[in-house]
């Protein structure tokens, strides 16, 4: 098990960028330093892989009014961050239906490779849907593809969510003018230990103890530690989220670990969506403070086993297949290539798919989609210059 992220969260107004970003420099160095703090006493435990920053609703906070205006505010806020250390902001999930305010995204989400971004979505906007299709086709053309790691569309996402691109913070009151720091979070890369519990389990019946068994004492140890450190630092902790998340590794894929299940004889197949049912359950029944997904991440691309299955014409993934676990897993469809000619009403329907999912169910679901350019359905793609992720089979998307 790894901290994937120790997420900080803050919510800024328009102020934040008075007298050249004063109150952006003061809250940010702030929250930078005991996040740092935080980080050291964290590595005694596990290893703290990222320690990032989230935002709220950037449409409180930037301002979209002035292309000019933007850009030297970016450039500002780019410059802060690179002079804390801090790799990993997220602006915040942007909830606006103004066509000329998301025609902005592709703008924000390349301007910095340190800069992330989520699009909220409801199932009966339509129109967004439409013009996030063209913002993700825009920023695969800008950046051959990998801009779209830092943004995604999402749905009913609750502020505290440790996770990018869909991470937000709590909105600033309607007559804010200081910055605040909220809290912090926590977010794991634990697909060992969901390889060890349902090992352990040997039967869907005992998938409850056995994720208790495996998870709860490490978690209890985390959870004191940062329920200690909130306090020495006048900084609330949120809660951390129980999400089952793979690593790059064989040994961390959570698709291989519900294959050691005798009920699931493939990933994908008969059996798999009550185990991965079960598997949420446990999780969240975990007596410890929660917040974001709590449930099941099976991000195509960062999970070696559901990467070869991709690419196995046996058992091959869809994105139906995909669609229906997203419906008791809790976390949506993640790091899925598609082609690069990729019809918009294709993926503006795939949005609309994950949001009605989300809203009939009521919990955080998220759509994060790679268009390829010179990719079609079938082809193997080629991430040899990401370390984030592994290489799988172009979905086909209609």
């Amino acid at each position: 098990m790894k901290i994937r992220a120790l997420t900080g969260f803050v919510s800024f107004t328009p102020a934040a960028w008075d007298n050249d970003g004063d109150q952006l420099k003061r809250t940010l160095g702030e929250v930078a330093q005991k996040l740092g703090i935080l980080s050291t006493e964290l590595s005694k435990q596990a290893e703290v892989q990222t320690v990032r920053v989230s935002c709220n609703n950037p449409l409180q906070w930037l301002p979209f009014g002035n292309k000019e205006k933007l850009a030297a505010c970016l450039t500002l806020l780019d410059g802060v961050l690179e002079s804390i250390g801090i790799h990993f902001f997220n602006f915040g999930r942007l909830v606006t239906s103004e066509a000329a305010i998301i025609a902005n995204i592709p703008f924000l989400v390349t301007f910095s490779s340190r800069f992330n971004l989520s699009l909220d979505l409801s199932p009966t906007s339509h129109a967004v849907a439409k013009q996030a299709a063209d913002v993700v086709l825009q920023i695969a053309t800008e950046t051959n593809g990998y801009g779209n790691f830092r943004f995604c569309v999402s749905s009913c996402i609750r502020p505290g969510l440790p996770f990018f691109p869909a991470s937000c913070a709590a909105e600033a009151a309607p007559d804010a003018t200081e910055a605040t720091i909220i809290g912090f979070a926590l977010g794991l890369e634990n697909g060992d230990w969901c390889q060890a519990a349902l090992q352990q389990a040997s039967s869907l019946a005992g998938i409850h103890q056995a994720v208790s068994d495996v998870m709860l004492p490490t978690l209890k140890a985390l959870e004191s530690t940062c329920e200690a450190q909130s306090t020495a630092l006048s900084l609330p902790y949120l809660g951390l989220d129980t999400s089952l998340n793979p690593g790059l590794d064989d040994d961390g894929s959570v698709g291989k670990a519900f294959e050691f299940l005798p009920e699931v004889t493939s990933f994908g197949g008969s059996g798999t969506l009550a185990a991965v049912a079960a598997s949420t359950r446990a999780i969240q029944a975990l007596p410890i403070k929660q917040i974001g997904y709590c449930g099941l991440m099976l991000p195509v691309c960062e999970d070696q086993h559901l990467a070869a299955m991709s690419m196995d014409p046996d058992r091959r993934l869809s994105l139906a297949v995909l669609l229906q676990l997203s419906s008791v897993c809790g976390v949506g469809l993640d790091t899925v290539p598609v082609p690069g000619d990729v019809a918009p009403a294709a993926l503006a329907g795939l949005f609309l798919d994950v949001a009605a999912l989300a809203t009939r169910w009521n919990k955080p679901l998220s759509c994060r989609v790679f268009p390829l350019p010179g990719c079609q359905a079938g082809d193997r793609t080629d991430f040899a210059d990401n370390p984030h992720l592994v290489d799988a089979c172009v979905f086909e998307c209609v």
